[in-house]
């Protein structure tokens, strides 16, 4: 074990220096010339007006120019046009809760899980699957930086990308506990002090991150681990607010959601395990907290063995997925499967998920705003195809099918301050659309049947995104 985790920490030391030379390889075709018209299909904007029949929407420069029911305006003379009657046009998906530097694998069991081949096929498999921009958190600063920025150079064909960089949480605490010290040295900070905390804010500001993540969450009376304690985790907040920066939390009691909330948290980003109460929901709206609920990973901790095994056998689960992170999978090794033999453990993630479908349709109803996040890179939580489980399970909550689109593209945009320029198909936004067969309001798994994928005005072609 200690040779194959040594092998794993040179492999994520190696990242930094291969990220740059490979991702070269990599680079997208030109940009579309004289424009681009989509037009016949039903447009669901993600601003949860109701679906506009027969949309136009035309796109220069990679971004939206005019949305208009054919017949209101014209298409000017010229440009490409993508002819989408019968199909849905929606708002590429986002998904705000991702890990790129790990796998899904679960058992760690190659190295080759965390090198930049698997990073970039995982991407390019978000994109496959209707996820035009991840958001990522508790990786290595200078791994994610670089991958970020050159996603943003062009030099790779991928989902966009928005991050934390490492996670903030006590000395020894989640998820530092669970790693190597090496790989915990690069995918947290742990924080035992006011000077601890204005140098991590600082180093994750000067790399100009979206957020930053903490970990406010102490385990359970079965196995309790080290938390921040309430002054450090008001300071990381307000230090983050005075630069700027939103902050949210994994929490993982009750008592720790209402205390990150009253301390000035802007979004929680998963937990609690337990039920929510009046209070909290409460606490949740008078703060205005973004609410994401990862049921996706919840819903991968209930899996049996012989149900992860079908899983890997799905055709498009065969096709999309990196061949390590299957492999891992299959061999039934790590933590993860471990769980699997403890009756107690397997109880507790069952009442979770129960909790989380409840909590989700609470807070939902009582007017929370709610962001989709999946947990991808949790074992068996893959990258891409998992967003589309988890508006299936957000619907299953009780969420309308809108509710649940709506979470996945604007307020998901507006939860990482990118509002601007996604989340919507309207006049100038980014030109980030999906063209899909069937009506996602009758039947929320119509998002699966993915026509086209369109990122900043480029046409995907889909297929070679995985050769």
């Amino acid at each position: 074990m200690l040779k194959t985790l040594t092998t794993i920490v040179l492999a994520l030391a190696l990242v930094v220096s291969v990220f740059f030379a490979y991702t070269k390889k990599l680079r997208s075709g030109p940009s579309l010339a004289g424009g681009l018209a989509i037009r016949g299909g039903t447009l669901i904007d993600g601003t949860g007006r109701p679906p506009l029949d027969n949309a136009v929407i035309l796109i220069a420069d990679g971004s939206i120019k005019q949305v208009f029911r054919e017949g209101d305006g014209l298409i000017p003379k010229g440009v490409r046009i993508i002819e989408a009657g019968g199909q849905t046009i929606l708002p590429g998906f986002i998904d705000c809760n991702t890990h790129l530097m790990i796998g899904s694998g679960g058992a760690a069991s190659s190295a080759a899980e965390f090198m930049p081949e698997r990073v970039l096929r995982d991407l390019r498999a978000c994109l496959f699957w209707g996820v035009t921009t991840v958001h990522t958190t508790a990786d290595p600063l200078a791994s994610i930086s670089r991958l970020r920025d050159n996603e943003r150079d062009g030099l790779i064909n991928a989902s966009r990308i928005s991050m934390d960089g490492p996670v903030l949480t006590a000395v020894g605490g989640y998820p530092a506990l669970f790693l190597p010290a090496m790989v915990a040295a690069e995918a947290t900070r742990q924080i035992d002090s006011v000077e601890a905390v204005k140098k991590s804010i600082e180093e994750l500001a000067a790399a100009s991150v979206n957020m930053v993540n903490v970990v406010y969450d102490g385990g359970n009376q079965e196995n309790s681990y080290p938390k921040l304690s309430p002054a450090l985790l008001k300071e990381i907040i307000d230090q983050s607010h005075a630069v700027n920066l939103r902050i949210s939390a994994r929490v993982g009691s009750l008592s720790d959601l209402k205390e990150a909330i009253r301390a000035g948290i802007d979004g929680i980003d998963q937990g609690p395990f337990d039920a929510l109460d009046e209070e909290a929901i409460q606490l949740l709206l008078e703060h205005g907290v973004y609410y994401c609920s990862n049921m996706a990973a919840g819903q991968s901790a209930t899996l049996e063995v012989n149900e992860i095994d079908a899983l890997l056998q799905q055709e498009m689960v065969r096709r999309t997925i990196s061949p390590d992170i299957r492999d891992s999978l299959a061999k039934h090794s790590g933590y993860y499967f471990e769980l699997k033999n403890d009756s107690v453990a397997r109880g507790y993630f069952r009442e979770a998920l129960r909790n989380r479908l409840h909590n989700l349709k609470l807070a939902a109803d009582a007017g929370v705003k709610i962001v989709l996040g999946t947990g991808a890179g949790d074992p068996a939580v893959f990258y891409g195809i998992s967003l589309h489980d988890e508006l299936r399970l957000m619907v299953q909550a009780g969420l309308s099918p809108m509710q649940a689109l709506v979470a996945g593209t604007r307020t998901a945009a507006e939860y990482l301050n990118l509002n601007s320029t996604l989340g919507t198909v309207e006049a100038g936004r980014a030109a980030n659309i999906l063209l899909i067969d069937g009506d996602p309001l009758q039947d929320i798994a119509a998002t699966r049947k993915i026509r086209q994928v369109i990122k900043d005005a480029q046409v995907i072609d889909t297929e070679q995104l995985l050769q």
